[in-house]
């Protein structure tokens, strides 16, 4: 019975503590020699100009010890894989030289076993062994004699014995369909036990061994064609039937007897074709023809010119045959040199990947090795242009600490790419501007975060992003009208948070507030100030006119100075001349910060890692407990040291800021909710959500019926809908944990939500839920629905055997009648268990519209707030 192994990209593989490409399902039979022979031919190019959607299909003889064991392959893209990347699928039957034998008496060739597997195309279960009952029997298969298919491409039947009468053959196709039929055909003028020694792949792959491969096809055209072309090797070109030789005419398909088998006891002998003393002679049908008895005098000739030429290269050699002669370095040799390269390769970025570092030692393959130093110099690239779409490819096997390191950076490269043509740069209010840039350049930092974390010797996160929007911001205020909406304070703070040591220097920022400035005010200085401005050649020209109407303003033109009564002590302020923006629900634009404290990031690492504050001068701070409306905050005072804010001087639990970051807070033990406010308490700078790992389980933010949004459904995606998308956009989570929405009524509906440039994209959450006994259902459920559909697979291949099988009609009938009970029995399960598992998994991530109803908003696994969805319109 042939033996079966599938290698594909998984999450867990089936050698414990692996993950990535390797094997997830083989017979516990195959050992692991032959393990890592299979896997070595596992692999799927995707060099430019290779077809990603082809399969190979593929015969070879691999040794594995003393024995040798024919593979029967099928390799095939996957689509991606669990991290995203590209992946592939390599499904193998193996068979021994006893079922082999048994096989060929039985009139078969490799190409009916190919052409007959059921090949799995996709995998999804867990890593497993297969059982005795998934075993193969080769003579389950019935023999396909193909012909026909060289006279269509050729318009010759007899030139389906080329490949048989070359010892090695190339196959130069006009395209990449019907190879196996050729393969087919060509393996029926062979007798059968010759034809079981003919190895052939469809396709070529790059890391193929060639030498192992005795018939090849290839597209005329394929970007692989030099690699494969050689003397050694004899090339039918099948685009030009004209050029083709005349086959022998002798050669007809030998009779069995004349391949000499072996008894039927005694395992196929295991013979690589490609040695020209083999333990088993090869058919006549491979000898090359004898030369002919006269030869012209010309070879004399070369012979002569070859012996000068070997004179003159042994002068030139002889000063460099000790170099020549000395011995190649050894298997542990090699070893060493490539886990040397490896180290300096680290050593050179100042990498912190330890796990792929070990990693590539342990496999000792060269490509490995290469593969990563491209994508590293990919990295760094992409780091010197990060406008330019430089793709980040990631190695086809590698550990979890380089698929962070990659993924990261990708998400980065992705963030400046998209912020870059953000067109909220150009907007009309400054403060609106100000929180979005903040929220970008936090969410920039926080992937640089991880890039600097595994490439110690990375430069400073380039700033494309703050440049853009200096840029934006300079071109909007140098139009030929000033801006409606903004005070210039708001406009300057905005071009300081964005400046860079590359930005231009602008005289007449510094002068703006002078402009506006009470004619009464102004001083002497000042006056001088605007005259010197006036005649900038950069200003702008709305700014111009203003300060010419401020200069032409003379002093008795100015009001007579007013009398400022005291208030009395206990008269309230005055009312901001404008309405404060409330600071619940989502309806103020500021960046709203949320530090959450875990086992792996510590209160005091998160606080570091908070980006910095737009404090002001003389803002207003507020702080109370978190799941509190903003009323019932209480106002904090700045007494004492700059940035130290508390209740009195007699306060010791005092809120400090450094720098514009949070270094301090009243009480680290408590969730606390801190809002700063503009001097008038108009407009809301920034809000700090700060949840310790011993605080109670609270919302951030109350309840409120202002966080009631819907889902909108654009052709298969749904999103969430704009004002939720300007709400969740400002909120920057320390970390950056995943965000997700989990009905509350129906905690199985649990959906994933994905930031999408300006919109959040739904997606529904399909891991597995977090209760153990429901994990262990639904794999139960899995792995019992794939036994059913294979076990219907193999009942509805048995009926139709029985169909055209020659058994007595009573038989027969019987037969086909318990089958019939078979397939109702399994059919009914299967349908009961598809239904289980749709409760287990209500969702598929293709759906259209959030139902209506209360959901959770988490962070990771803390909740923040609840909110309200609408049916979609």
């Amino acid at each position: 019975m042939a033996l079966q192994l599938v290698y594909t990209s998984a999450p867990r593989l089936l050698e414990a503590g692996r993950t990535g490409f390797g094997t997830v399902a083989r017979h516990r039979a195959v050992g692991g020699l032959l393990v890592a022979a299979v896997e070595r031919v596992s692999q799927f190019g995707r060099s430019a100009g290779q077809n990603p959607r082809r399969v190979v299909l593929s015969h070879r003889i691999l040794h594995a010890g003393a024995s040798s064991h024919h593979v029967f392959s099928c390799i095939r893209d996957a689509g991606s894989d669990y991290t995203g990347r590209t992946s592939h699928l390599a499904h193998h039957l193996i068979a021994d030289a006893r079922e082999a034998r048994a096989a060929a008496e039985a009139g078969l060739t490799p190409a009916d076993i190919l052409r007959q597997m059921r090949w799995r195309s996709t995998w999804s279960e867990a890593p497993r062994f297969f059982e005795p009952e998934e075993e193969v029997s080769l003579t389950s298969f019935r023999p396909m004699r193909t012909t026909g298919a060289w006279e269509r491409l050729t318009h010759n039947a007899a030139h389906a014995l080329l490949p048989a009468q070359s010892q090695r053959c190339l196959l130069l196709l006009p395209g990449e369909e019907g190879v196996l039929e050729l393969f087919s055909e060509s393996l029926g003028t062979l007798a059968d036990l010759p034809a079981w020694l003919v190895t052939f792949t469809t396709h070529v792959e790059p890391a193929d061994d060639l030498a192992d491969i005795r018939w090849i096809a290839l597209a005329h055209d394929s970007p692989l064609r030099p690699q494969v072309e050689s003397a050694s090797r004899t090339n039918f070109d099948l685009t030009m039937p004209g050029s083709l030789p005349v086959p022998r005419a002798d050669e007809t398909r030998l009779a069995p007897a004349a391949a000499v088998p072996a008894p039927v006891s005694q395992p196929l002998p295991a013979v690589r074709l490609d040695e020209p003393r083999a333990a088993v002679p090869l058919p006549s049908l491979f000898v090359e023809p004898a030369p002919r008895a006269r030869r012209p005098p010309w070879p004399y000739v070369l012979a002569s010119v070859l012996v000068a030429a070997l004179g003159t290269a042994s002068f030139l050699l002889l000063p460099r045959l000790p170099g020549l002669l000395s011995p190649r370095p050894t298997g542990a040799e090699s070893a060493i040199d490539l886990a040397r390269s490896i180290d300096e390769l680290w050593q050179k970025h100042r990498l912190n990947l330890p796990d792929t570092r070990n990693w590539l030692k342990a496999q000792a393959d060269p490509s490995l090795v290469e593969a990563h130093r491209e994508t590293l110099g990919q990295i760094l690239a992409a780091i010197r242009e990060p406008l330019r779409p430089l793709e980040v490819r990631m190695p086809e096997r590698t550990q979890n600490d380089f698929v962070d390191l990659v993924t990261h950076f990708r998400a980065w490269q992705q963030r400046v790419q998209q912020g870059v043509r953000d067109p909220q740069w150009s907007g009309e209010d400054p403060v609106a501007v100000q929180a979005a840039a903040m929220v970008a350049i936090s969410r920039l930092k926080d992937e640089w975060a991880w890039v600097t974390q595994a490439i110690q010797g990375v430069p400073e996160m380039p700033d494309e992003l703050q440049t853009e929007v200096h840029a934006r911001v300079v071109s909007h205020l140098s139009g030929g009208s000033s801006p409606s909406q903004g005070r210039p304070a708001q406009w300057l703070e905005l071009l300081k948070l964005t400046r860079t040591p590359d930005s231009p220097a602008l005289a007449w920022t510094s002068r703006w507030e002078l402009a506006v400035k009470p004619v009464e005010l102004l001083t002497a200085a000042d006056r001088e100030a605007l005259n010197e401005a006036s005649r900038l050649p950069d200003i702008p020209a709305w700014l111009r006119v203003q300060i010419r109407r401020q200069l032409q303003s003379t002093a008795g033109e100015q009001a007579p100075m007013t009398v400022v009564t005291p208030k009395a002590a206990g008269t309230p302020p005055a009312a901001p001349a404008r309405p404060a923006v409330p600071a619940d629900g989502p309806a103020s634009s500021h960046p709203r910060f949320v530090v959450i404290e875990n086992s792996l990031l510590p209160l005091a690492q998160a606080l570091e890692q908070l980006p910095t504050l737009p404090l002001e001068p003389d803002m207003q701070v507020f702080i109370g407990s978190v799941g509190e409306a903003e009323t019932g905050l209480t106002l904090l005072r700045q007494l004492g040291a700059a940035g130290v804010y508390r209740k009195s001087f007699n306060d010791q639990q005092t809120l400090e800021f450094r720098q514009r970051r949070l270094v301090r807070l009243p009480d680290a033990t408590v969730a606390s909710r801190i809002i700063g406010r503009s001097a008038d308490g108009v407009r809301v700078l920034f809000e700090v959500i700060v949840l310790p790992k011993a605080a109670d389980l609270v919302d951030a933010w109350p309840a409120s019926p202002a966080f009631t949004f819907a889902s909108e459904v654009q052709k298969t995606s749904t999103f969430l809908d704009a004002s939720a998308a300007r709400w969740l956009g400002s909120l920057v989570i320390v970390g950056s944990p995943p965000l997700r929405l989990q009905n509350v009524d129906d905690p199985a509906r649990r959906y994933r939500l994905k930031n999408d440039g300006h919109r959040f994209l739904v997606e529904a959450d399909l891991s597995s839920t977090s209760d153990s006994a429901a994990r262990a259902r639904l794999a139960s459920v899995d792995q019992e629905l794939e036994s059913l559909r294979q076990g219907i697979r193999f009942d509805e291949q048995r009926r139709a055997e029985l169909a055209a099988s020659n058994l007595g009609r009573a038989m027969k009938e019987e037969q086909s009648r318990r089958l019939d009970e078979s397939l109702a029995i399994r059919q009914q399960r299967l349908l009961q268990l598809e239904e289980d598992r749709k409760r287990l998994v209500p969702d598929s991530p293709q759906f259209l519209g959030v139902p209506k109803g209360t959901y959770s908003l988490f962070a990771g696994l803390r909740r923040l707030c609840e909110v309200r969805i609408e049916a979609p319109p």
